[in-house]
This record gives C-alpha cells, sequence and structure tokens, in this order.
C-alpha cells in the first residue's frame, strides 16, 4: 500500500512492502512493521520504527474496517461496500463516539453541542450500512 498523502509505504522485518490487509493483520499480532517515507532507506528498520510510531498508530486506527466507494469518481459517492469484522456494529460505534465527544468536549469546542446532538438524535434513524465480512478482501479476484 503506497500512500500518496504521506509518500510513504509500509515494510515488514524483511523490508517487503505491504498491503492493507498485511498491515492489519500485522498490527493485530503485534508483528514488526513500519512506515518508510519515500525520502528514507531501509537500512535501520527500529530506527524508523521509532522515529515514526506516531505515524504507525495513526495508521493502526484506521485499519479496524475499510469502507470503499462502489463507485471510483471524483466527489463523494452515496454507495459503498463496508468490510468489517464479524459481529461489529458501525451504529453502535457511532452513537457510543458521539455519546464520548459530548461528555468530554472541551471548553473551546463546546460550539459543536448542538450538531453533534442532532447527529446523536439522528441516529435513531440510521440503518446499519450492508456490511461484508472483511475476510473475503483475502479472496482472489474474480476470474482466477
Amino acid at each position: 500500500m503506497l500512500d500518496p498523502t504521506t509518500d510513504g509505504l509500509f515494510v515488514d522485518i524483511n523490508k517487503t512492502p505491504l498491503s492493507l490487509l498485511e498491515m492489519r493483520e500485522k498490527f493485530a499480532n503485534n508483528d514488526f512493521l513500519t512506515f518508510v517515507p519515500s525520502i528514507n532507506r531501509l537500512s535501520d528498520l527500529n530506527k524508523l520504527k521509532e522515529r515514526y510510531s506516531e505515524m504507525n498508530a495513526y495508521i493502526c486506527k484506521n485499519l479496524f474496517y475499510f469502507k470503499i466507494g462502489l463507485e471510483c469518481k471524483f466527489g463523494v459517492s452515496k454507495d459503498y461496500l463496508t468490510f468489517v469484522p464479524v459481529g461489529y456494529s458501525l451504529k453502535k460505534n457511532t452513537i457510543a463516539n458521539i455519546k464520548y465527544r459530548l461528555n468530554y468536549i472541551l471548553e473551546e469546542y463546546k460550539d459543536m453541542v448542538p450538531s453533534l446532538e442532532k447527529k446523536l438524535k439522528n441516529m435513531n434513524t440510521y440503518e446499519e450500512p450492508k456490511k461484508v465480512n472483511i475476510q473475503v478482501m483475502l479472496n482472489l479476484p474474480i476470474g482466477n
């Protein structure tokens, strides 16, 4: 997985570039991997892991589930494929996240309270998105 936003990629202990699913598995199993910006050499991976520990943690949180637009186009997609672990509820997680934000909001963000309360109220009509078990991402593409 090449990340154009951060201009880098993730590698394992053997300096092998990793896919999103490989990264997810290595983070879950606490195996070695690290972010490597395109300007860095792969000579000291442990030093890179220490230097980019915040980037590693930031990306790790984004690998829990995947949401992919059904159409590849500019702009916002209306329909998505959502790949989640079995038993995970996006709706319950979103409600818990909003409640947490409301309970622990910092003073400088108090102006966000009305929009958070509105979002929480609207969650009553929110339908759980159609989910696909994340394991299907391990299947070979159609035609292979």
